[in-house]
């Protein structure tokens, strides 16, 4: 490189020196002493040209390249010409004393090269120095201390002058009057001493064997008596103090029977003095309703019903009823616990003519619920409902679904009534399925009149329903009935769940009536369509004895997960290999009929079922309940599915063959292989998550199948793939990455030089991405590297690959690339203007670490090459890149380009 170069690399160093990062500025620092390590003198007066080209440049920037100046001097003393150093001498002198105002990292740098310099051209820097340090003309602060600092640094080439610099010196100290100045006079006289002690203690190595102490003592005795005489006398003066910034710079019954019977007599028709045998046996009860003992009075209680069930016209018996129902709120319990029974005796006795009035009594009872929470009054109610539903079952069902949702918690007793015998419960359940199903989950909906963009929104029979079946599965009483219709109620409430994810309520539930209630609803939560599905799923699930189900989805994230549109399908594969584990000899029936929604006209359903069924696939352990093929059938059929997280979830379940029976991937091989290739290569995947599933498929199947089946595809899915190993998403990069690498092991002779040329094309990009911000992605890397160890041709490098890059242990990032460079220089030596045109092109990543990983490994690059190597790289064109990577937003890149750049006067 000619001396034109270096400077033109010292000069860009030096405009990015400007940069506002302090580590950056110590790059740049370090990048000019490497420099200067090669080419001194050219750097040097570089460095010189450059300051006195920018005058108004910063003390901050300017003190960087003053710095790297002294240590390059420093550093190469014994080399630099005289013209160099004088050159170097007046050019820090002129920094030091530029500005009258001490600004001491600018002035002590410039200082500091003057002494630097002094070690070894004391004659040409005292000098310039005595040229300000002129009789009866205080000097620069840094000049006295420049002077301090030559006595130590050069005792030998500075006591010669010190005669000369005490006569100018001592005339001053009348005129010193700030405490700074006064200091650095101390500090002189201090170092003075020193210098002249170490001088005479060491004679017979001084250049003047004849000068002796009294050659100093007048001079250092009038000096030290200005010192103490003088300055120590004043109290104020902070010469002495050591505390000086310049020193440390750092919640009764009745119905009188007398009355009672005439009242009878008088609603059946019949005159008051008319007799009847059934109203005359009233009066023989009478007795019976005083006795204390509650059994006998209810006993009494429920003849008396008896009686007048029989009596009471049908249109009658319904406000008997209601007036009855006003003794539940008796204050007297066993006036309370009377009318429970007289209502359910009538119930049990003339309840199956009262289906028209149905609503009216459940309406009564709800309302009795309100007024009287009290433990007695819901288990008559939950009596009274129970009694009324044996006999109109559709009837009480219909009415309570016109409850209000979410239902309050007197509506939630109602219901709890439907749960608790076997044969009534599971007709309503099968009605309540029925009501679910029987109609649309959701209508679309615009937002607003003004509004283009529409919604989910539920439809509202479907929806109570479902909050119907969430309150009678919450009962422990309804589990028999559970386990006989399980794979019913599992599929419909699953496929409930799927059609209710993103799914509004709708905008007239706010406009229902709605009830007063003393207490607040047992769902103080807001209601939600789809969480109200998973709730009965869940209570489902429970009471059909999968409770681990249940809590190994939780565990899992399953439940969350199921109510988001986006990670839905995760939840439920998490169901799904949860009831392999826990539940699988109930899976075969919902297999079944799972594969019916495949061919829902609801996407979310396809996605549901196909999630479902595509884990299975995974676990062989189901190889003696369920036939594979069929599944694999319905996955294949599901790559053509428009929506395209079905087509994903296809992939994956071809995919989950490898684990759970991976004989069938060597029957099947090139169905899948092909399966998979027309996956990579979906059209309609903007977001390629069809092509990362294939890739992540692809990977696990490649160790069961047969080289024969690969050999037509491999080159065109190793070229498909390497576009994706810097795709913005991690999940993308990561399974491109392991894919390759799982290609790679595909070794027989046939592959063997087409896969050195892939590997070849894809070695920077892994090394590089050994720096990716992702764990998982770096952990795919270091797999593919060592996938790849075998086919590189190279054995040093191979061996580096296999020992250094465990997938579970940190990497010394720095090290290893300088090594691997080594090892690609010398295998690869036509490989070189490649290997650093392919890291230039990093130089725009997306992600900071690899932008500063590129000139990292073009700096190891340049560090390790042979002299004739040089001539392969373009170094316009390489030091053009750096210098725009010079201006990178992050301080990070910046220093790594900064030390590239440095490394480039290996050119030289």
């Amino acid at each position: 490189m000619a001396s034109s170069s270096v400077k033109r690399l010292a000069v860009t160093l030096m405009d990015a020196s400007t940069d506002k990062d302090h580590d950056v500025q110590e790059q740049i620092y370090n990048s000019l002493c490497f420099m200067g390590e090669t080419a001194p003198a050219e750097i040097l007066e570089s460095c010189a040209s450059y300051l006195r080209q920018h005058d108004k440049l910063s003390y901050v920037h300017r003190t960087i390249i003053l710095r790297a100046m002294e240590t390059v001097v420093r550093n190469n003393l014994t080399s630099l010409s005289k013209e160099t150093a004088k050159m170097v001498i007046v050019l820090a002198s002129n920094e030091m004393t530029k500005s009258k105002d001490v600004i001491f990292e600018w002035q002590q740098a410039a200082s500091s090269i003057l002494v630097a310099v002094g070690r070894g051209f004391i004659n040409c820097v005292m000098e310039e120095i005595l040229l300000k340090f002129q009789p009866g003309i205080l000097p620069h602060f840094f000049i006295m201390q420049t002077l301090a600092n030559l006595a130590v640094a050069n005792v030998f080439g500075m006591v010669p002058f010190l005669n000369s610099v005490l006569g100018t010196m001592l005339p001053m100290f009348p005129i010193v009057k700030q405490d700074p100045m006064k200091a650095v006079f101390c500090v002189a006289l201090q170092h003075f001493s020193e210098s002249i002690q170490e001088y005479l203690a060491n004679l017979d190595k001084a250049p003047d064997p004849s000068v002796r102490k009294d050659t100093f003592s007048s001079d250092m005795f009038s000096a030290y008596d200005v010192l103490f005489y003088g300055w120590l006398q004043n109290r104020e003066s902070k010469v002495w103090n050591p505390g000086d910034p310049w020193l440390s710079p750092w919640l009764g019954t009745l119905s009188p029977v007398p009355y009672f019977s005439a009242i009878l007599l008088l609603h059946a028709g019949f005159a008051p003095d008319h007799t009847d045998e059934l109203v005359e046996k009233l009066q023989t009860f009478r007795q019976g309703l005083h006795n204390p003992d509650s059994s006998a009075l209810f006993h009494t209680c429920f003849n008396i019903a008896m009686i007048i069930g029989k009596l009471l016209p049908p249109e009658q018996l319904t406000s008997l009823i209601f007036v009855t129902f006003e003794g539940l709120s008796d204050p007297d319990p066993n006036c309370s616990r009377a009318a429970t029974v007289m209502i359910n005796s009538l119930l049990k006795d003339r309840g199956t003519i009262l289906l028209l009035k149905v609503p009216e009594i459940i309406e009564r009872v709800h309302e009795q619920l309100q007024e009287t929470p009290e433990e007695h009054i819901k288990k008559a109610a939950v009596q009274t409902i129970y009694i009324l539903a044996t006999q109109h079952m559709a009837a009480v069902v219909t009415s309570l679904l016109c409850s209000p949702v979410p239902y309050d918690s007197e509506t939630c007793t109602l219901w709890k009534a439907l749960s608790s015998d076997p044969p009534l419960t599971s007709q309503v359940l099968t009605l309540l399925l029925e009501k679910m199903t029987g109609d649309v989950p959701y209508k679309e909906s615009k937002a607003s009149l003004l509004s283009s963009m529409s919604g989910r929104v539920a439809t509202l029979l479907p929806l109570t329903a479902t909050c119907a079946l969430r309150e009678v599965l919450c009962q422990p009483e309804s589990a028999p009935t559970v386990q006989e219709l399980y794979s019913l109620l599992f599929v419909s409430l699953l496929l409930r769940v799927s059609s209710m994810v993103g799914v509004q309520l709708p905008k007239n539930l706010c406009t229902t009536t709605v009830r007063k209630s003393s207490s607040p609803p047992t769902t103080s939560r807001s209601l939600d369509p789809c969480s109200s599905a998973i709730e009965a799923l869940q209570f489902m699930l429970n009471q059909g004895g999968c409770e681990e189900v249940t809590l190994s989805v939780e565990t899992d994230g399953g439940w969350e997960n199921m109510k988001k549109e986006e990670t839905h399908y995760l939840g439920v594969t998490s169901l799904s290999r949860s009831m392999v584990r826990y539940a699988g000899p109930k899976l075969p029936i919902i297999i079944k009929s799972l594969q019916s929604a495949l061919s829902s006209v609801y996407d979310s359903q396809r996605i549901t079922a196909t999630a479902f069924l595509a884990q299975l696939l995974q676990s062989s352990d189901l190889s003696d309940l369920i036939f594979l093929e069929p599944l694999m059938d319905n996955m294949t059929s599901r790559l053509k599915d428009s929506s395209v997280i079905v087509r994903m979830l296809a992939v994956r379940g071809l995919g989950n063959i490898a684990a759970g029976y991976p004989d069938k991937v060597r029957k099947n091989g090139s169905q899948l292989l092909t399966s998979m290739i027309n996956a990579m290569d979906d059209r309609e995947d903007p977001d390629h998550i069809v092509t990362q599933e294939a890739m992540s498929s692809l990977s696990r199947l490649l160790p069961h199948m047969e080289d024969k089946d690969m050999r037509s595809l491999l080159i065109h899915t190793a070229i498909r793939i390497r576009p994706f190993f810097d795709h913005e998403k991690e999940e993308l990069r990561k399974a491109s990455i392991m894919l390759f690498g799982n290609l790679t092991r595909l070794n027989s002779e046939w592959s063997e030089e087409v896969l050195f040329e892939q590997i070849l094309n894809g070695l920077v990009t892994l090394l590089l991405h050994l720096q990716d911000p992702k764990p998982g992605v770096v952990k795919a890397c270091k797999f593919a590297l060592q996938m790849c160890a075998p086919n590189i041709k190279n054995q040093s490098l191979a061996d580096m690959f296999l020992s250094h890059l465990h997938p579970d242990r940190g990497l010394h990032y720095g090290e290893f690339m300088n090594n691997v460079c080594k090892h690609l220089l010398q295998g690869y030596p036509d490989m070189i203007s490649r290997l650093v045109q392919t890291n230039i092109s990093y130089f725009k990543s997306t992600w900071p670490d690899i932008r500063a990983a590129a000139p990292m490994f073009i700096g190891f690059l340049v560090l390790n090459m042979q002299k004739e190597q040089c001539n392969l790289v373009d170094l316009d064109h390489l030091v053009t890149s750096l210098v725009i990577l010079l201006k990178d937003p992050v301080p990070a890149v910046r220093i790594k380009a900064s030390e590239a750049m440095g490394l480039l006067v290996k050119f030289v």
